[in-house]
């Protein structure tokens, strides 16, 4: 996959260069219990890893290339902006 495909996709490729991480978008950090179901049955089903952001955010980490399609449909959330402002230490 090409990178403009990758950022059509929402998708943050992981420093191992294998696996990709998606951001729903949660605004103020808040989410609906359904929509906090939906991400860990992503999660679930593909077999990836939760992550608590800083920037109150849910990353779903571990997902191959070919499952971000689905994934994101499965969802029905929009992204988040995955590159931004910010300080890191």
């Amino acid at each position: 996959m090409m990178a403009s495909d990758i950022l059509d996709k929402k998708a943050i490729l992981q420093r191992d260069r294998d696996i990709y991480a998606i951001v729903p978008q949660t605004p103020a950090g808040i989410i609906s219990v359904d929509g906090l179901q939906r991400v860990v049955d992503v999660a679930k089903k593909y077999n990836a890893t939760l992550k608590f952001t800083s920037a109150q955010r849910v990353a779903i980490i571990g997902l191959m290339e070919s499952d971000l399609d689905a994934a994101w449909s499965e969802l029905c959330m929009e992204p988040a902006a995955s590159i931004g402002k910010c300080v890191r230490s």
